[in-house]
């Protein structure tokens, strides 16, 4: 099984403990944040009395906008939509995923069964780019909103039919190449368009629900760019701007883009964060996390031909001692750290060839540092930040085994190190594990089934049953996938 460190990444994102009391003291020359005004101020957004005793799941039901696609549902307030660049966002997140519920079917391989469902997905696509915007100006423009009308997807025939198609085919399996079974389980995401409605809603989440407050009422709430949340219900809230790293010490809510930096980063956010909500729908807790992971990030590679975003590595950034380092994350109780550009060596093409060529210098770097001494394939060189200090540690590395060998100081390397070894990991068994792409492919759609028909029996099983090789193993030999990718890397030129 794949590894599940403390200070490893998880399924759906970097996960350390639960928030202390004396973690949620500010740091030292930061004011506390005033997480009961910020409580206050989205009752009086809702119009909710103020000792009212508040169902979030009915707010949402009742006064946000919703999209359904295919397995997400996606709810969106309309009173954060008053700017254009807010509903730009919107529409933008809402494009995002739609393309990664398509390319999500797309995986699988189920050919002729997928085509509805991804005709479905083009539709919706079209009332995205065309469409969406004007749908949202609309729903901004109204003082109140009937039920009816906070369908985004409701008003045009064609495209509701789209969108029942699509959340048919895909909660039925059908479009996957599953035999038919009823699952109407949706995973929920609440979009916030702006800094202070995710501060908002993390505030008030903690004044109904006290065993919140000791994630959502940390003072790194503020930073965050998603969270998960558990109670009263499950969901992820994702934020579609980033916190501005010089907005003064008592600013809670001063933004910067999220694009700012590339032209596709909020795509990338809203994608990979989407892909985490979907892949723990479709398989819940019981599949290795790494794995799981590699599955995200790939997702959004496979869209938009890169993924830079901040979740499954060293979510500081370069500039992060303001920051304070890491935040109690996941999807257990917070989030990541907003993001400032990572200068990381292990992204230096964003994951364009899946990260690739930096593990096979990150291969080449170890044997180089060796001299031939130990002359053992699989091992990588890591360093501290002021590369200082380094390591070289030995694989196999899917299974954690590794992880016990890392010096504190090269932590954060390694994190960045297993973000790409993951989404390298994920390519090869999708694109070369089989030798022509088409057969593995094939064989990697065989594999997505059997884990949604089993999930509870593990990869190594799925891996046993569809390829006749175990996961991982102490060393190549008996023969094992991790081993045979590692020779792979080490041949391959991409």
């Amino acid at each position: 099984m794949l590894a599940r460190h403390s200070y490893s990444v998880t399924a759906l994102g970097l996960v350390l403990a639960v928030a202390t009391p004396a973690q949620n003291k500010p740091a030292e020359g930061k004011p506390p944040v005033p997480f009961a005004e910020f409580a206050a101020d989205f009752r009086t957004h809702h119009d909710l009395a103020t000792e009212a005793k508040t169902s979030f799941a009915d707010l949402l039901d009742q006064r946000y906008l919703r999209a359904r696609i295919g397995n997400l549902l996606i709810h969106v307030p309309p009173h954060e939509l008053a700017e254009r660049r807010h509903r730009e966002a919107v529409r933008d997140a809402l494009s995002a995923l739609i393309k990664l519920q398509a390319e999500w079917v797309r995986w699988f391989a189920a050919d002729e069964a997928a085509e509805p469902a991804l005709k479905a997905a083009d539709r919706l696509g079209k009332w995205a780019d065309r469409e969406a915007l004007r749908t949202l100006a609309a729903s901004a423009a109204r003082k109140t909103i009937d039920a009816a009308a906070l369908d985004l997807l409701g008003a045009d025939d064609e495209v509701r039919a789209a969108a029942a198609t699509l959340a048919d085919a895909v909660t039925t399996g059908v479009a996957l190449g599953l035999e038919p079974s009823n699952n109407p389980a949706v995973a929920r995401l609440v979009l916030a368009p702006t800094r202070r409605h995710f501060l908002e809603v993390c505030a008030f989440l903690g004044s109904i629900e006290p065993a919140n407050r000791a994630s959502f009422w940390h003072p790194t709430v503020p930073e965050r760019a998603q969270t998960w949340i558990h109670s009263p219900f499950e969901f992820q809230l994702v934020a579609l701007e980033y916190a501005d790293p010089q907005r003064p010490p008592d600013d809670y809510v001063g933004a910067m883009s999220m694009s700012s930096k590339e032209a596709t980063g909020l795509l990338q956010h809203v994608a990979e964060r989407g892909a985490a909500s979907l892949l723990q729908h479709t398989f819940g807790g019981d599949l290795d996390a790494s794995f799981v992971t590699g599955l995200a990030q790939n997702l959004v590679i496979a869209i938009y031909g890169e993924n830079n975003a901040r979740s499954g590595g060293d979510v500081r950034g370069r500039s992060a001692a303001s920051y304070g380092g890491f935040v109690a994350g996941g999807r257990s109780e917070g989030g990541m750290l907003a993001g400032i550009n990572l200068e990381s060596r292990w992204r230096t093409k964003k994951g364009s060839d899946y990260f690739v060529r930096e593990l096979r210098r990150g291969l080449r770097d170890a044997s180089k540092k060796r001299r031939g001494r130990d002359a053992r394939p699989g091992a990588v060189a890591l360093y501290s930040d002021d590369r200082s200090q380094g390591e070289v540690v030995d694989g196999p590395f899917l299974r954690g085994t590794a992880a016990a060998a890392i010096p504190a100081a090269c932590t954060n390397d390694y994190l960045e190190f297993m973000r790409a070894y993951r989404s390298g990991f994920v390519h090869w068994l999708r694109d070369a594990a089989a030798g022509r792409s088409t057969k593995s492919r094939t064989q990697f759609g065989k594999l997505l089934r059997q884990l949604l028909a089993a999930p509870a029996s593990g990869l190594d099983a799925a891996c046993e049953q569809v390829y006749g090789l175990p996961l991982s193993g102490d060393g190549p030999k008996p023969d094992n996938l991790e081993w045979r990718f590692l020779r792979w890397l080490s041949r391959s030129t991409g």
